[in-house]
């Protein structure tokens, strides 16, 4: 069975066929025109959810390993459990590019920017997305449209290393496993849309396998100039449970549905 995606993109719950299954990382290039001075250079993604970070000052010429240290410096871009780079920087001080990789591979990735805090001469430093990062997954199809979406609620095992020689006879305990939970959401089916043991929820309920899933919420807090970018959370899992509910006289059919997740989840800022 091809792996699978699903995505919440607003209030609309899809799935995707999986007709292409592989992920492309992002790759930007920056041209260096400027002969001098500092570039302060900003990154608004990533791990962890991170806002906007920004390298020190940096002079202008760039090396490509004083590039290097300095994005992979920046805790939304960072090195992976090895200790390697999350973007590999090459190429030339006047044309790098940057190679997301590790635990940034495969992802929709921001653009660098440079901070007006800069202070070049001679010219200017921009950065253009050569190759958009995208995950794995196929052509969508809309299956439901949410009303209620729960996140999972993660809980670490707690475990007791106690010992005769613990201080003043207190009890002791380290951080465990953590049980990533499940995703709970009720929705509206999509009347237009087959929903049997071959197609739609109820075939990736009673097929078993994991599946790679993504939910995009957006936000609605607002702030100066606009609104807070929405959250995805990415996860693996398999469907525990997935069957209609009922409906009121002129209303729609309901479904209610949970997703075990399997590893890790991934919060970041949406990407619609």
């Amino acid at each position: 069975m091809p792996a699978s995606q699903v995505l919440i993109a607003g209030s609309t719950f899809a799935i995707s066929d999986g007709s292409n299954t592989t992920a492309v990382s992002a790759v930007e290039t920056g041209t260096v025109t400027a002969t001098g001075g500092t570039a302060v250079i900003g990154y608004g993604g990533g791990l962890a959810g991170l806002g906007t970070t920004k390298t020190g000052p940096l002079t202008v010429p760039f090396t490509i390993p004083g590039l290097q240290t300095a994005v992979n410096g920046l805790p939304n871009i960072g090195l992976n459990k090895a200790g390697n780079p999350n973007c590999l920087v090459a190429g030339t001080a006047a044309a790098p590019t940057f190679t997301f990789q590790n635990d940034l591979a495969g992802q929709s990735i921001p653009l660098f920017v440079v901070d007006p805090s800069s202070a070049l001469t001679g010219g200017t430093v921009t950065f253009a997305m050569t190759t958009p990062g995208t995950s794995s997954g196929g052509v969508y199809a809309a299956l439901a449209r949410l009303t209620t979406l729960v996140f999972p609620n993660t809980k670490k095992d707690v475990k007791e290393v106690t010992s005769f020689d613990s201080a003043g006879y207190t009890k002791e305990y380290i951080g465990g496993f953590i049980n990533p939970g499940d995703v709970a959401m009720d929705a509206h089916w999509i009347g237009d849309v087959t929903q049997d043991y071959n197609t739609g929820i109820i075939a990736k309920f009673y097929g078993g396998g994991n599946y790679s899933m993504r939910t995009n919420v957006p936000a609605k807090i607002p702030y100066p100039g606009g609104f807070t970018p929405g959250l995805q959370v990415g996860f693996g899992g398999f469907f525990t449970d997935g069957t209609p509910g009922g409906a009121k006289h002129d209303d729609l059919l309901m479904v209610k549905g949970s997703v075990q997740i399997s590893g890790l989840p991934l919060f970041s800022k949406s990407v619609q």
